[in-house]
């Protein structure tokens, strides 16, 4: 078949509109008119008007179009030697952290995968190393036909030899009728998500907030596609995505004025963004009040809170912290609950009834003397508890933690992306569960609470890992046993799990599900700590899936991500999955992660999920997957 000049013309701009990539000049490309003319003789159409008119009316092969549109280069680690320098950028804006990090990257223009895989393959390498603590990888393509050749993750073996020797371990190769064919470990393919998305608009899915964003994003070789406003608007999504000091690495052959984005170039075609998170400067997030009577305590305090970047005033006592509020305006309060004439919680619970909303966060010594104090002022309107032994040993813990309650507190206000799919209450499979299992961290003691009482005498067993000092913790573990009427289980190895009863992690252990005989028993283990915490949510789901239990399983309000991928892989075995929503959380971090990797059924507030809850003991007719 011929084309005319005027249907080059045609194809030249149904490839502009579509792809966004220039078909004026030097861009016009031979090998587009030869893939859509092969596509027009593949469904037997006349002419390409005849196709044309197919394409409007049948959706699959539209997406044959966008794949034949589209230029498909790739290979297995290309231009590798960008990895370390990205990684070391990355790194190196972290400075001072004890933490290790949890590092997010986004592939941009994935094509079928290989550049994803490459990059899990590096980082898993990393983490093995511990030199992070994990990873996450979200990769997209214009195409969709190329998306799901990454998503199935299956390459000839020959390509093998494009890997370097050092990451071959982690590569499956296929026996049988799978011969000729190799995959990359699951561990790194569950660390990645991938779908079809416009590189112009870039509607990922994700709101555009830090929690959500990246720390490192990879475009190169696709710019030289774009013409000058193109190239602008991609650039523009992409620095958009990354975090306060996240790197955006292009191709070696591509430049663009860094200044222009707000970027800092880096050399080796590597852009930083500036520290400050999504347009909200450290001093925006607000002013903080440390109440306390201690000299020490204060100086301590305000300068960990000061080297945050955040505005700090101290007070000496409850009567100073009154005057205070009258006078200024103050966005968060650390309060001691140790005061003389007037204690921390009688002010607190009085401030409370007076209206004040501001988020407190109690400074406590790490006694179980001080348990019952710390527990009552979290449930009279605390969010959260710092130990004062952190002062010293953990300060940068401290300083993320007030920062990051704040930053919620402004982020609530913010207009939300709907990220969940619409589905309506009855095409949700719920499952009658044979366990419930739970996983919070800041916030996540009175979450606990309200979610939980009155539970059925006969409930499933609840297993819950909340992130929670062992100094408390089992004064915790007595108030919600006392608050959902569940008895108290006992957490001993292989100790059965039995209905009717909860159990608590309460101590420096992880717990975990296993089946033996026929019946759930408990499994305690002292492996090295997930997300840097022990016990971790992560380990409880892993645990659960791994034993394919029928579960209702949640995440609630909390720092970090822990529980994300747990939840994911619950879902993918067909449990049900809920996760606290954003207003109501403390800190929206946990359910945030699990929501962004397509982990949760069901998000709203506490009410909401305990209303799901019931609806899952009380359903005869759900199934498990």
């Amino acid at each position: 078949m011929l084309l005319s000049k005027t249907e080059e013309e045609i194809i030249y701009q149904l490839a502009e509109k579509i792809t966004g990539s220039s078909q004026q000049g030097r861009w016009r490309k031979t090998v587009l008119l030869q893939n859509v003319v092969r596509r027009v003789s593949a469904r037997g159409c006349r002419n390409l008007a005849e196709y044309l008119d197919l394409i409007a009316r049948d959706d699959k092969e539209y997406r044959q179009l966008v794949s034949a549109l589209t230029i498909h280069f790739t290979s297995w680690f290309r231009e590798s030697e960008h990895f370390e320098l990205l990684f070391k950028e990355i790194l190196g804006k972290r400075e001072g952290e004890t933490i290790k990090p949890h590092i997010r990257i986004l592939s941009a223009a994935c094509s079928t995968g290989e550049e994803v895989y490459s990059l899990g393959l590096f980082l898993e390498a990393k983490r093995q190393a511990q030199e992070i603590s994990d990873y996450s990888i979200v990769g997209f393509d214009l195409d969709p036909l190329s998306v799901a050749t990454a998503q199935r993750a299956v390459y000839p073996v020959e390509r093998m030899n494009d890997i370097p020797p050092s990451y071959r371990r982690f590569c499956l190769v296929g026996s049988g009728r799978s011969a000729g064919l190799f995959t990359v470990d699951g561990d790194i393919r569950n660390r990645i998500k991938l779908f079809d998305a416009d590189l112009r608009k870039l509607n990922l899915k994700l709101p555009v907030q830090a929690e959500t964003a990246f720390d490192g994003v990879i475009c190169r070789n696709v710019l030289i596609y774009f013409d000058e406003s193109g190239v602008s608007s991609v650039v523009k999504n992409l620095a958009e995505r990354l975090k306060p000091g996240g790197v955006l690495c292009l191709g070696h052959s591509e430049a663009i004025d860094a200044k222009k984005f707000g970027l800092e170039a880096r050399g080796h075609a590597l852009y930083r963004t500036s520290s400050n998170v999504a347009g909200i400067s450290p001093n925006s997030l607000g002013r903080v009040l440390v109440v306390d009577d201690s000299n020490v305590v204060r100086k301590v305090l305000a300068s960990i809170i000061a080297q945050a970047g955040l505005d700090v005033h101290t007070v000496e006592s409850a009567a100073a912290a009154t005057q205070f509020l009258r006078d200024q305006k103050a966005d968060l309060i650390t309060l001691d609950l140790k005061m003389p004439e007037l204690d921390g919680l009688t002010w607190l619970r009085a401030q409370r009834r007076q209206g004040m909303r501001l988020p407190v966060i109690i400074v406590s010594d790490s006694h179980q003397s001080e348990a019952e104090d710390v527990l009552g002022a979290l449930t009279d309107g605390a969010q959260d508890y710092i130990e004062k032994r952190d002062l010293s040993a953990d300060p940068n813990k401290i300083g993320e933690k007030i920062k990051m309650i704040l930053r919620h507190q402004i982020e609530k206000s913010l207009p939300k992306t709907s990220v969940l799919p619409s589905k309506s209450q009855k095409e949700l499979l719920r499952v009658r569960p044979e366990i419930i299992l739970i996983g919070a961290s800041t916030g996540g003691t009175e979450a606990l609470a309200a979610l939980l009482p009155f539970m059925p005498p006969d409930s499933p067993p609840v297993l819950i890992v909340q992130h929670i000092t062992s100094a408390f913790a089992a004064a915790f573990t007595q108030r919600l046993a006392r608050v959902s009427g569940l008895k108290l289980g006992d957490i001993t190895q292989d100790a059965p799990i039995e209905r009717g009863h909860i159990y608590l992690a309460q101590g420096d252990y992880h717990i975990g599900v296993k089946r033996m005989g026929g019946m759930l028993k408990l499994d305690i283990s002292h492996a090295l700590p997930e997300h840097s915490v022990r016990p971790a949510v992560d380990y409880l789901f892993r645990t659960a899936a791994a034993a394919k239990v029928k579960a209702v399983a949640a995440v609630l309000t909390g720092m970090g991500k822990d529980g994300a991928l747990g939840l994911l892989e619950l879902k993918n075995s067909g449990c049900f999955t809920m996760a606290q929503d954003e207003t109501s959380s403390v800190v929206f971090g946990m359910p945030r992660e699990a929501l962004a990797i397509g982990a949760v059924q069901v998000m709203g507030d506490l009410k909401t999920l305990r209303r799901e809850l019931d609806l899952c003991l009380g359903s005869s007719q759900a199934k498990a997957g």
